[in-house]
């Protein structure tokens, strides 16, 4: 890598950086005030974050917070379903046991090939 390339690499990261950093603040501090209201008053967490999402939905339409939100919204968000999912689905395998693992993994494969010779 050249040192062109890296100078052109580094003002790319940072002016990406710059854009999204508003956002992706407004977005943290939603998330941590809907946890605390949750631990508060005892609703769902999920169920505070997207009122406090609807409250503040007019930031993500323009402005220097819109850019980072849409960043949250999109790969954050997606990044942090998929690490539930498979946290939820080890601790299932985990006290299922080998046998049931098994049934699944032959479930999953049956699926597949079920789904590439129906087309």
């Amino acid at each position: 890598m050249t040192k062109r390339t890296a100078t052109v690499l580094l003002s790319r990261i940072s002016e990406t950086t710059l854009r999204n950093t508003y956002g992706i603040l407004v977005s943290i501090i939603v998330a941590t005030n809907a946890q605390f209201i949750s631990e508060h008053y005892g609703a769902p967490a999920m169920l505070m974050a997207l009122l406090l999402g609807m409250a503040f939905q007019f930031l993500s339409e323009e402005g220097r917070c819109a850019d980072g939100i849409a960043f949250t919204s999109r790969t954050v968000l997606r990044l942090g379903v998929a690490l539930l999912g498979v946290r939820i689905s080890f601790n299932l395998l985990a006290d299922l046991g080998p046998g049931l693992v098994g049934l699944v993994i032959l479930g999953v494969c049956l699926t597949i090939v079920a789904g590439v010779l129906s087309d």
